[in-house]
């Protein structure tokens, strides 16, 4: 279990809450993810477009994901697109796809 999963077990937050904050950053992973297997098309668009604005809606667009998700694609330092970073992102995103599940399953702390 990851750091993140550790400490919002760890946390006083309700089960109801955790899930909550899970499914956010479920959004985000998966989004990042999204981004390292098409990269070359985000890099075109984050190049291409006009404001962040326009680079999120489209990076939401291409990559099939929320605007959260789409918003930290376009933060993310270019370091995440590495293939050791890639693989930390993937193992992250089972990790809270695994606690969402147990949390949906009424298993918790």
């Amino acid at each position: 279990m990851g750091w993140w999963t550790r400490r919002n077990l760890a946390d006083e937050d309700s089960p109801q809450e955790i899930l909550r904050s899970s499914r956010e950053r479920l959004q985000i992973h998966s989004a990042l993810v999204a981004a390292a297997d098409h990269r070359d098309e985000v890099l075109q668009v984050i190049a291409r477009a006009p404001s962040d604005a326009e680079a999120v809606a489209r990076l939401s667009e291409l990559l099939g994901v929320t605007t959260t998700g789409a918003g930290s694609t376009l933060d993310m330092q270019l370091r995440r697109l590495m293939p050791h970073q890639v693989g930390r992102i993937r193992a992250a995103r089972q990790e809270v796809l695994d606690l969402i599940a147990r949390l949906e399953a009424g298993e918790h702390r």
